[in-house]
């Protein structure tokens, strides 16, 4: 074989072998990203899971979203979440839940009242931010209140507005340790927001039921007494009207008989009273008639 063959077959092998070796770098790519996909699903299933079980536990609202809160920073890797929710029942909303944050910044966020931003006005929005992402009002406010790199911001639905706002987030981004947050974790996060407004609406319903359950037993007490007193009554005149003609006529003589024993012992006494006479001593006492 001529040198200039062995010198194409060898231009050759080394166009194809770069080749190869950019569609290995590809394969490990897509290898990678399905592996982080994998372990991003398999931590929103745990973070389900948990919330799940612990949610049936919690009597209030702030305890729920506490507790989801903590759970958000454990299980998907998150370094800090604010929940936000409306003291006065109006649109601006406070911290309620701050997990991740020193004394000072809990203490410098505590006075801060946020509007409801007009893309989660609907109550189904959602803002995912990152360090490429283009800088927005909303996203500037949010990052300089949290210091989040990368972040989820969305609401928790209820019947007028919604009742809470979730923050949470990375304070840096790399593609290693800590990646940029992507729709794979608004998937996770929208499904938790699904749980928390199943246990809300589950828990308004048991106290709804307990509600009427204690009207209904009230008005039975007082239906049954009504109702009990009402028999006494009719038995009481069903044992008038079954005595006989002459228990009624004894009852009526035995009457009469004590009202006149009563009226002749009276009589009596007053006739005895007036014939006794004055107590009479060494002193000479005034008599009855003298006063």
């Amino acid at each position: 074989m001529s040198d200039e063959a062995l010198r194409k077959e060898l231009a050759y092998y080394k166009r194809h072998l770069d080749e190869m070796a950019a569609l290995q770098i590809l394969a490990e790519r897509q290898g990678w990203v399905l592996r982080a996909q994998v372990r991003q699903k398999r931590q929103g299933f745990q973070l389900l899971s948990k919330l799940a079980r612990s949610v049936g536990t919690q009597a209030d609202l702030r305890s729920l979203l506490h507790v989801a809160a903590v759970e958000i920073n454990s299980e998907l890797a998150m370094h800090r979440t604010i929940v936000f929710t409306p003291p006065e029942g109006g649109p601006r909303y406070a911290p309620t839940v701050l997990v991740g944050f020193g004394d000072e910044e809990a203490e410098r966020l505590n006075r801060v009242r946020l509007e409801l931003p007009p893309e989660l006005a609907s109550g189904s929005g959602v803002v995912l931010a990152s360090l490429s992402s283009e800088p927005t009002s909303t996203i500037e406010q949010l990052r300089s209140l949290s210091g989040l790199a990368s972040f989820v911001f969305l609401p928790v639905s209820g019947p007028k507005y919604p009742l809470a706002l979730f923050l949470s987030g990375r304070l840096r981004e790399d593609a290693t340790f800590s990646p940029a947050l992507d729709e794979g974790d608004v998937d996770t996060f929208y499904a938790l927001v699904r749980v928390l407004e199943a246990a809300i609406q589950d828990a308004r319903l048991v106290r709804l039921e307990q509600t009427h359950r204690l009207k209904t037993e009230l008005f039975a007490n007082v239906s049954s007494r009504s109702s009990s007193g009402r028999s006494r009554k009719s038995s009481r005149a069903d044992g008038d009207s079954s005595r006989t003609p002459f228990e009624s006529a004894w009852k009526s003589f035995s009457a009469i008989r004590r009202g006149f024993w009563n009226w002749s012992t009276k009589s009596l006494i007053s006739r005895s009273s007036k014939r006794q006479p004055p107590i009479q001593g060494r002193l000479r006492l005034p008599t009855l008639t003298s006063w």
